[in-house]
């Protein structure tokens, strides 16, 4: 673990000139590497290991690598800034083939240690070479653990064509040094996105929120209003993803969350936002989360449709069957919840009850078994026996639940009591939300 510098070295021929990041100048220097490396020495800790690695190819190592004559290649004038840096030049093809390019990856790839702090300079190579890197950064930062501290371009161009640079006079060879690494969180925001869409991971973008807005709270004495109103974002999109990775039925019904979250987004959606990428991702959100209403059953029933679509498939059958339950007791007048905690262990038993009612059941009507277990509902075992034979939802949902009994119980008992194939369970719960 360490601070790794990492830069590509062109063919071209190099300009003594100034390069400007912020506040900070490299005067008069040759090669952007010099200068880029003197502006962000500040940032590497003496106590870690700091390696610069300069990719290069053999026309590169000749002309601008080593000294010539009099003209000192860049490793002579890389040793003048600290001598403390291990400086490196690793040969690579000219990647102008794709054979050439995973050639480069696998290189650039093995000289990243685990959870080194990545400064990449993008400046010079062939066109493909930042592209690559940068797309090689996020790879690594999942496989090695790597933070990625900083992406830079020295925009040369920016003064001018070459030959028009040449006749600058030095003070006026003031070259920017851009800031890209808003560029890689938008590849982790793409990542992050694309887990959202497709497993229904919130967690994720939560992270990404959340490691931006702590940065701006914490740089000011003030931070703006705007900032919290985000990171609230930030936060009721995490727990309504945990709604369903959790199975937490009674908090679906009520749909706090979701309403809370619909207020989120409406304030922030009217404010300019510290995260661009965010703003896109809005309005999806908004309509996924609009059918939701506050004390519906329907949010449960909408959950295993969004359990269904993510992947989520244990979380979906175990849903889809305590919400028929629920909906079951709620068509016959009984209660299927505890507000108040206080009986609590009598709904428990009453949905298991339930549940025992549904297997002994057939079309000549509802087979009650003991009769203690009428005890636990509102009403007599005969009365109960005649609100369960009139209910549309009971004749309705009964057979769909028990279609899952198996299913569920195989899945929960990790797969040691029946053989059930894997892609069964998703095709049963399929079968049965529709």
């Amino acid at each position: 673990m360490g601070n790794l510098f990492l830069s590509f070295l062109g063919t071209s021929e190099y300009l003594p000139c100034n390069y400007v990041y912020k506040e900070k100048k490299a005067k008069d220097v040759q090669f952007v590497q010099e200068g880029l490396l003197s502006i962000l020495l500040d940032k590497f800790s003496s106590g870690k290991e700091n390696r610069v690695v300069i990719f290069l190819t053999d026309a590169a190592r000749e002309k601008n690598w080593e000294t010539r004559n009099d003209d000192e290649g860049l490793y002579q004038r890389l040793l003048k800034i600290e001598r403390n840096l291990k400086i490196e030049a690793v040969r690579i093809p000219e990647g102008n083939s794709e054979k050439g390019i995973w050639e480069i990856f696998k290189i650039v790839f093995d000289q990243i240690h685990d959870e080194d702090g990545i400064y990449l300079d993008v400046t010079h190579g062939f066109r493909s070479l930042p592209m690559l890197a940068m797309v090689l950064l996020n790879y690594a930062r999942f496989l090695k653990g790597i933070k990625v501290k900083g992406i830079y371009y020295g925009a040369f161009e920016s003064l001018g064509a070459y030959q028009v640079v040449k006749n600058l006079n030095l003070e006026e060879r003031n070259v920017p040094i851009f800031d890209l690494t808003p560029f890689h969180t938008l590849q982790r925001w793409s990542g992050a996105v694309e887990n959202f869409e497709v497993f229904g991971d919130t967690q994720t973008i939560s992270s990404l929120l959340f490691s931006k807005l702590n940065q701006i709270i914490k740089s000011t004495d003030k931070p703006d209003k705007k900032a919290f109103d985000e990171k609230d974002f930030a936060k009721g999109f995490g727990k309504v993803g945990n709604l369903y990775s959790t199975v937490r039925g009674k908090q679906l019904y009520k749909g706090d969350e979701h309403n809370r979250l619909k207020q989120q987004i409406e304030k922030v959606s009217q404010q300019k936002l510290y995260n661009y990428p965010l703003s896109p991702l809005l309005n999806r959100v908004q309509e996924q989360l609009s059918p939701y209403k506050m004390n519906s059953l329907r949010n449960c029933f909408l959950g295993v449709g969004w359990c269904l679509e993510h992947g989520y498939i244990q979380q979906g059958i175990t849903l889809l069957q305590e919400t028929i339950i629920s909906a079951i007791l709620d068509d016959i007048g009984e209660d299927w919840s505890d507000e108040s905690n206080t009986k609590v262990k009598i709904i428990e038993k009453r949905r298991l009850a339930l549940s025992g009612f549904i297997k002994r059941w057939n079309k000549d009507g509802v087979i009650l078994g003991e009769e203690r277990e009428a005890e636990y509902f509102s009403v007599d075992a005969n009365t109960l026996k005649e609100k369960l034979q009139m209910s549309a939802v009971f004749e309705h949902m009964a057979p769909i639940y028990e279609g899952l009994r198996d299913h569920r119980n195989n899945i929960n008992h990790a797969g040691y009591l029946l053989d059930i194939k894997a892609g069964d369970f998703s095709n049963r719960l399929r079968k049965a939300y529709k």
